[in-house]
């Protein structure tokens, strides 16, 4: 793809999901998804490799958020989970102000996260291998945190164990979901209210490019989490709240 028709591409799909931005970052996310589709060849990133699907289902996927609510500067935000990079990454380049922790348990996308930086020159972004599980035990991440985002494959009963621990009482966790969304809502909403927070909204994403149905669960962390939480790595996952 050439990088004009790239350009149109994303402009068009901001302009269609109803965002303004001051500036569209085009020559960022250029180099974004070059890197990505050059250092997939090496390593297993990702299965999205085409220039319009990762325009369309990790770019605008990602920018999702901002039909829901926007940042103060200077906001101390985490991804959970995040891959190559979503969605914090994107977030961070539309709305660099923001202080980001990437965390992931996969060595080569960490990698690449850390080449990515290096290409685009962003300040303020730290990533991080490990387990949502242990990081959440250190007194440095453990409520912390402004913003949680995760667009990590699991149930809300599980996410939400990852998830909620990082969040500062009065911060908020953003989690993206697909059209199973009200049902793990039902089977998920207890081990949210365990963990110290509370669903405040189930925003429906408007990406035009997308067929399927996205949404992003708004929980808000009403009190502390209880110290026994999040268990240890893989207990979540075998034995969910």
């Amino acid at each position: 793809m050439k990088k004009s028709i790239f350009k149109e591409k994303v402009t068009k799909g901001i302009t269609d999901m109803g965002l303004e931005f001051t500036n569209i970052p085009v020559d960022r996310l250029w180099v974004y998804t070059n890197l990505l589709i050059s250092e997939n060849k090496k390593y297993n990133l990702t299965a999205i490799v085409d220039y319009e699907e990762i325009i369309n289902k990790h770019f605008l996927d990602s920018l999702g958020f901002f039909q829901l609510g926007s940042f103060r500067n200077g906001d101390y935000v985490i991804d959970v989970g995040t891959g190559p990079g979503f969605p914090g990454m994107v977030i961070k380049i539309f709305f660099p102000q923001i202080s980001l922790v990437l965390l992931d348990a996969n060595k080569k996308k960490v990698r690449f996260l850390q080449l990515l930086i290096e290409h685009l020159q962003v300040d303020n972004v730290e990533v991080i291998h490990g387990r949502a599980e242990d990081l959440a035990d250190k007194s440095s991440y453990r409520e912390r945190f402004d913003f949680v985002f995760s667009r990590a494959v699991a149930p809300l009963n599980i996410l939400a164990e990852y998830t909620l621990p990082f969040a500062r009482v009065k911060g908020q966790v953003q989690l993206y979901k697909g059209p199973d969304c009200q049902q793990e809502i039902e089977e998920g909403a207890g081990a949210v209210m365990t963990l110290g927070g509370i669903i405040n909204n189930v925003k429906k994403i408007k990406i035009p490019s997308l067929t399927g149905e996205r949404y992003i669960i708004d929980i808000e962390k009403r009190k502390k989490t209880p110290v026994k939480y999040p268990r240890k790595a893989g207990i979540p996952k075998k034995r969910p709240l």
